[in-house]
């Protein structure tokens, strides 16, 4: 993940991420069909006023933490029926 670079403005950051996946799912995620992707749910949340990593700061806002509730509400589902939800 890119640092941030001194010579520019918080807004003008680079904020990139790398997504890890496991070296097996490699050929699954460049030659997964639309179809596939088709049946995975996706729900968007905004947390505004937050920044890129407020997620791991529960204990002092209290955003991250409702961020994190709605996270581990949706991994429960997903893992008790083996499908995202």
């Amino acid at each position: 993940m890119p640092k941030p670079d001194p010579m520019f403005r918080p807004d003008a950051q680079d904020k990139r991420s790398v997504i890890p996946i496991e070296a097996g799912d490699v050929d699954q995620w460049l030659a997964g069909t639309v179809a596939e992707a088709q049946n995975v749910k996706v729900e968007h949340k905004m947390f505004p006023g937050t920044t890129h990593e407020f997620f791991g700061m529960a204990a002092v806002v209290p955003s991250a933490k409702k961020a994190q509730a709605l996270a581990g509400k949706q991994l429960r589902a997903a893992f008790a029926t083996g499908r995202s939800s």
